[in-house]
């Protein structure tokens, strides 16, 4: 009797990622290393979790699939090895169409979940805002550094960079007034920084992107902000309205697991493979 979904990662993510723990902790799979391809057909299903194309060396009776949660424009990572896989799950909705021509499978949104632990003590907090994440300016970060030096000249922020594991991450956010979440603004995308912050019960402060309106509510379970000035008077708004703070807080942890917790991202790929959903379940 096969077992239902094997989570195959590589040897790093299996370690240190955030999405492969909180998988593992659903109890509805088995991390498996990558390179374990003989292990695929004792599953339901074969959810492969890497940011560059899946090398899958024969096309197995299980179903294959590759969750891609990268900006990796598809004929970046075409090469000329078979296409043994049978679905892609992407993390945006603006290169689905692209993906499924060029792979010549379907593609469908799937995007990224986050942290799910507790951590009851952590590093002192003496700041207003933080934002764990590279400020380097390259084409994924390119603006980063200017929202943090523009919000420094009203607030104390706090920066956290290069940091492969930051194990107080979730007593970071659960205790900074402010997290930011800066993401390229394309559609449908957010990076999993920001489902981190709602799955710690942190206030999340995100950089708009398009298609949040079909994830969140403003003001409810997130803010947004398109400008660093507009950012700043949100900050100072709510550092003078806790109450609404703590709300948006509970707000945003409720939805989290709710909607985008990693048992519903399992079970809503899964289900889309057996046929018993055709999409992305996760919208308001």
């Amino acid at each position: 009797m096969r077992k239902k979904i094997a989570f195959a990662v590589s040897k790093k993510k299996f370690r240190y990622g955030p999405i492969a723990t909180a998988v593992k902790n659903t109890g509805l799979v088995d991390l498996i290393p990558m390179n374990k391809q003989h292990l695929f057909d004792n599953y339901e299903l074969v959810i492969f979790f890497y940011n560059k194309l899946p090398m899958i060396y024969k096309k197995h009776s299980t179903p294959v699939v590759w969750w891609m949660n990268d900006l990796r424009e598809a004929e970046e990572l075409k090469n000329s090895a078979d296409v043994n896989f049978d679905a892609i799950f992407l993390c945006q909705t603006e290169a689905l169409q692209q993906y499924s021509d060029l792979f010549g499978v379907p593609s469908y949104y799937m995007p990224q979940c986050g942290i799910e632990s507790s951590c009851l003590k952590g590093r002192k907090i003496d700041w207003d805002v933080v934002f764990l994440g590279s400020t380097e300016n390259n084409e994924y970060h390119h603006d980063r550094a200017a929202i943090l030096e523009a919000l420094s000249r009203k607030f104390k922020v706090h920066l956290i960079s290069g940091e492969k594991n930051t194990r107080d991450q979730v007593w970071l956010y659960n205790q900074t007034p402010f997290s930011l979440s800066i993401s390229l603004p394309v559609a449908g995308y957010t990076s999993n920084r920001l489902y981190n912050i709602l799955s710690s019960g942190g206030f999340a402060l995100v950089r708009h992107y398009p298609e949040i309106e079909q994830m969140f509510e403003n003001h409810k379970h997130l803010v947004w902000f398109h400008e660093p000035d507009e950012a700043a008077e949100l900050m100072q708004y709510y550092s003078n309205n806790t109450d609404k703070c703590k709300e948006i807080r509970e707000s945003g942890r409720r939805l989290y697991f709710q909607k985008h917790s990693a048992r519903e991202r399992i079970l809503n790929m899964s289900d889309i493979i057996s046929g018993m959903e055709s999409t992305f379940r996760g919208f308001l």
